[in-house]
């Protein structure tokens, strides 16, 4: 019989290094590394680098004979490494891709000049091919209709996850996870939810991916529901983050048939992809353009209702110390919205343009939103919302369908960010109303 194959999800180990101490741990970026054995001898670990913005550090380390595996957190990340099959499969091509319903590489994607750290240099060409093609595929659009369906599936792990129980959690995990392989066109593939996570010093296992390659024995996700030490239930984004992470693995290996699955940005790119579009993409279900107008055009009135007669302290306190109060979130409204107009205006200056990533937490720091006037930060909001309808309704039809590229999203029309920011209206009034009653 042949071995299984594994890819794993576990805790950084002590040499990491943490990206952002301001972030929080479902935006966080997640780190990856090789290894499933914590003895080690320190001649194996190799230091080496990850991109312009990221410099961490990484151990390979030897697996046994039966197994490969991999590791990753939610609050770190690791440079990319390689999990090879012991069945080859074909390498995927752009053909391959419109096949499985993805998109091709991105042209002018990552090339060799661009990663000099010593792991890639390290792989055959044939495996720097893949790593090349995977990194190049950085969205995994579900389609339109399939969402309606998916997105109560992952309402229903969400309460699940909350009873701290094992099977019903299990059992809605295993609902998302066919879903999302029917949606896509990918083979079937089964869920099992355990406990405690797994530790030692190398840190705490989150996921993993295996396969028999028995033919009538789908591959099979391992998730672990509470952490290793306190025995808590871990939180759901992560959660649910941790399932994505193993579903792209299925992907790579079932639908795109890489051969090999690597944990490079275009990987980490498709996760975030596939998350957004099940827990921050509301807005683009609501019926049509003009209803997600509509609602952009009435958010700063229902602002100012919401907030009306309430006192300052009020306004600043927090639920929780993870979660914002109402003037943070208003600021952060104030903020995005300017953010937002930008995009716009790149998008009709330049042909396809690369937006930097946004850091809504480190802006809070940075711009002292507590120290803020909430009248005056609705006030600014207002103005800019009127701006951004002005701007959007000057548009001629064709514009709506320019766009640049998303750092986490991928592609991202004028479209796409109409219904993006419909949503992000709707999600914090949300947050809004729940921190002025406490609630997180």
């Amino acid at each position: 019989m042949l071995p299984a194959t594994r890819i794993t999800n576990r805790s950084p180990s002590p040499w990491s290094k943490t990206i952002s101490a301001g972030t929080r741990e479902s935006e966080q970026p997640r780190m990856m590394a090789n290894g499933a054995c914590p003895a080690a001898s320190a001649s194996r670990r190799a230091s080496v680098g990850r991109l312009a913005w990221l410099c961490t550090s990484a151990t390979k380390r030897r697996l046994p004979a039966r197994s490969r595996a991999r590791a990753s957190s939610a609050e770190i990340m690791r440079p990319p490494v390689l999990h090879s099959r012991p069945r080859a499969h074909e390498a995927s091509t752009p053909s391959a891709c419109r096949a499985a319903k993805l998109p091709p590489p991105v042209p002018g994607g990552s090339i060799q000049s661009r990663m000099p750290f010593a792991y890639f240099k390290r792989l055959t060409r044939r495996q720097q091919a893949i790593y090349l093609e995977s990194d190049g595929i950085v969205t995994m659009p579900l389609p339109r209709p399939s969402l309606p369906l998916l997105q109560p599936l992952v309402t229903a792990l969400a309460r699940a996850l909350e009873t701290g129980e094992r099977r019903p959690t299990e059992a809605a995990a295993q609902r998302l996870a066919l879903g999302l392989a029917s949606s896509l066109g990918a083979p079937p593939v089964r869920v099992k939810v355990l406990a405690a996570r797994p530790h030692a010093n190398w840190g705490e296992l989150h996921g993993l991916y295996e396969t028999t390659h028995r033919a009538t024995e789908p591959p099979l996700i391992t998730l672990w529901m509470r952490t290793a030490r306190q025995k808590r239930v871990v939180a759901f984004r992560t959660f649910l983050r941790t399932l994505l992470h193993e579903v792209g693995h299925h992907v790579d290996y079932t639908l795109l048939r890489l051969g090999d699955s690597f944990h490079t940005q275009g990987f980490y790119a498709r996760e975030s992809h596939l998350f957004h579009q099940l827990v921050t993409d509301g807005g683009i279900l609501m019926a049509s353009l003009e209803e997600q107008l509509a609602r952009m055009a009435r958010t700063a009135d229902e602002l100012a209702a919401v907030i009306k007669g309430v006192s300052d302290a009020m306004l600043s306190k927090r639920p929780d110390e993870k979660s914002w109060s109402a003037k943070e979130t208003l600021c952060h409204l104030r903020d995005t919205e300017e953010s937002f107009m930008q995009r716009f205006q790149l998008i009709m200056e330049m042909d396809e343009p690369r937006f930097i990533p946004a850091d809504p937490d480190r802006w809070a720091i940075e711009r002292q939103y507590q120290r803020n006037d909430a009248a005056e930060a609705l006030q600014h909001f207002r103005a800019r919302r009127d701006e951004t309808m002005k701007f959007l309704h000057g548009l001629r039809p064709e514009y709506l369908d320019r766009g640049g590229v998303h750092p986490t999203r991928g592609r991202m029309t004028v479209r796409d960010f109409i219904g993006l920011i419909a949503w992000h209206d709707d999600n914090h009034l949300d947050q809004l109303k729940r921190a002025l009653a406490g609630q997180p």
